[in-house]
């Protein structure tokens, strides 16, 4: 999963996404987490623990965080929409880890 990431993220922010999607996940694609609780509906999804308020406009259904490609692909636009930075979107993972 980790070559995925560093396909898709831009260098200067890879390895940090790593570690990001690491403590959100395990690495694991097939992660779901039913217990978060969103706006439009609860879990989240995937690598990066995707919740469905943050990527509705880019995926038709939630199952589709689940695969690593486009979950890793939706990351970086929250992240890119986030001005460049973790600590927005994933605020508890981006402190425990040291990402910025």
């Amino acid at each position: 999963m980790a070559r995925i990431i560093r396909h898709i993220w831009p260098d200067a922010s890879e390895n940090q996404a790593i570690r990001v999607a690491r403590c959100e996940s395990g690495l694991n694609p097939n992660t779901i987490n039913w217990r978060d609780q969103h706006a439009n509906g609860p879990g989240s999804f995937g690598l990066f623990q995707l919740a469905r308020v943050h990527t509705w406009a880019w995926t038709r259904s939630p199952l589709e965080l689940l695969q690593p490609w486009r979950n890793a692909r939706a990351a970086l636009r929250l992240y890119r929409g986030h001005g460049g930075t973790f600590r927005r979107a994933w605020v508890h993972c981006s402190r425990k880890v040291g990402a910025r």
